[in-house]
């Protein structure tokens, strides 16, 4: 998983300086000779303003143009394709083998402060809509709707505006391609 890809590289490049940073018997749960009682609280409060510190570091984002967007897709290893249309520009991806589609919008002079995914699904024996409305009540994070053909549809949209780092977008890729698969299940698409 992408996610798990990003922490695990995280966690390898810090785990040389944590390991300076804290010997190995505080490591296995041991207080080292000579620290007292606060020596674990004072050490894992360290640890949190280093990684809080590293957290900060991302540049944050109020609004991406197309090109952002396609180098963000890049750096994620997504598979993609560039549309543009009537000036428009989305992009066509690949999640978990599944098409879907990510749309810029409440773009002004090419900067979007939104962001969509989007995947339709046609089927000849789509679910119910009583189906559908039970995905919206036990799963966070998308949508899912009928269609005007009753073809059922899951929808994800993430604000830009009040500011995100762009670990973040990666995160909201990572997690519709997460739900895509599980909403696919659970609709019975094959």
């Amino acid at each position: 998983m992408k996610v798990m890809r990003r922490v695990g590289s995280v966690v390898g490049l810090l785990a040389p300086a944590l390991a300076a940073l804290f010997p190995a018997s505080f490591r296995a749960g041991k207080r080292p000779e000579g620290w007292g009682a606060g020596g674990r609280t004072a050490g894992c409060l360290l640890a949190w303003a280093f990684l809080l510190g590293l957290s900060l570091a991302q540049e944050v984002r109020t609004s991406l143009t197309p090109e952002e967007v396609e180098a963000l897709l890049k750096s994620g290893s997504y598979r993609y394709e560039r549309v543009e249309d009537q000036g428009q520009v989305y992009f066509r991806l690949r999640l978990g083998g599944l098409r879907a589609a990510l749309y810029l919008l409440d773009c002004q002079e090419g900067r979007c402060e939104s962001l969509q995914l989007y995947a339709g699904f046609s089927m000849e024996k789509p679910p119910t809509l009583e189906r559908i409305n039970a995905w919206n009540r036990e799963h966070r994070f998308s949508r899912a709707y009928l269609d005007a053909d009753g073809d059922p549809a899951l929808e994800a949209d993430l604000d830009l505006a009040g500011g995100v780092a762009e670990g973040a977008v990666l995160n909201f890729l990572d997690l519709f391609e997460e739900s895509l698969g599980a909403f696919a299940a659970w609709i019975g698409f094959e």
